[in-house]
């Protein structure tokens, strides 16, 4: 199997829009280096198990948030809104991504057995992975194992990666849960502000206020900002200028634009204020970070 390198796209209310594997083989393995271009929120109908090869990452899922260390990784479960990023100046990452399909077919007794109950246990968002609990570094151990054994492709590695990564699903079910499922509220604030999300990333370049930003969801302004507390921890303001500065970022990097263009296009009317911004989010001022990070030449 060809270990991939993670493009995504995301389609409505960020959903992933990539097919992970085959439909004969529904598996995917990837070997990222989030310095070089972070995993931005987004959720799909897979499993994933991510697990930190070097460095260390920023994991957020809905509103927990950790930091993990090599070799340390975490089961992101279908549905649920991620992001990854390097919390480190070297932050290698290696992820499956599954169907739960994978452990049996639909009308399998080992879907129904094992996949369906974590698929839809609606308490289990995510299980962070780490050293000195037994079934964790179990957990850890058959994760690893299987992307190996995709990397590697001896023969019978289809085999041998369902079959580990069975008994990673066993392993979870037997060990993982909490039991305590969320409330239909936290439920309802996940939706509304997937909605939100999809309205920022459509407008971001706009003067978006709060106001904006509540009405894509129908919703009052006091309800869009707890909401955003309770499932991104951030307020709406602080998401919309990270996302503007992300985006700043990569077209400095990836393009020959003029910086002031780059600003505006950003959703920043003030050059000096975009460059204050900057400067606090990075460290550099936008033509250094270029200077930097970029084989263009810098362009003011």
């Amino acid at each position: 199997m060809v270990i991939n390198e993670c493009s995504l796209r995301r389609g409505a209310l960020f959903r992933e829009l990539s097919q992970h594997g085959s439909a004969l083989f529904p598996l995917s393995c990837y070997d990222e280096d989030l310095t070089q271009e972070r995993v931005y929120w987004h959720w799909h109908d897979d499993f994933e198990i991510a697990f930190i090869a070097e460095g260390k990452c920023a994991v957020s899922v809905n509103c927990n948030s950790f930091t993990l260390g090599s070799g340390e990784g975490i089961f992101i479960n279908a549905g649920a809104l991620h992001e990854l990023g390097p919390a480190s100046t070297v932050c290698r990452l290696r992820s499956l991504v599954f169907s739960p399909r994978l452990i049996g077919g639909m009308d399998s007794l080992f879907y129904q057995r094992y996949a369906l109950p974590l698929l839809s246990d609606v308490s289990c968002r995510c299980i962070r992975l780490s050293h000195g609990t037994d079934w964790q570094e179990a957990a850890l151990k058959l994760a690893q194992d299987a992307w190996e054994a995709c990397a590697s492709e001896p023969a019978g590695y289809e085999l041998e990666a369902r079959y580990r990564l069975s008994r990673f699903v066993r392993e979870l079910l037997e060990h993982g849960r909490t039991g305590s499922a969320p409330s239909e509220k936290s439920r309802r604030d996940t939706q509304r502000t997937k909605t939100m999300l999809q309205y920022i990333h459509e407008h971001y370049a706009d003067g978006l206020t709060v106001g904006d930003i509540a009405r894509s969801a129908s919703i009052s302004k006091s309800e869009c900002l707890r909401c955003f507390r309770a499932v991104l921890c951030v307020t709406p303001v602080t998401y919309v200028r990270q996302l503007r500065l992300q985006h700043a970022a990569e077209l400095l990097t990836c393009t020959n634009e003029k910086i002031s263009e780059i600003a505006a296009r950003c959703g920043f009317d003030d050059m000096s204020h975009f460059s204050r911004t900057f400067r606090r989010w990075s460290g550099l001022c936008p033509a250094s970070y270029r200077a930097e990070h970029s084989p263009h030449q810098p362009h003011g």
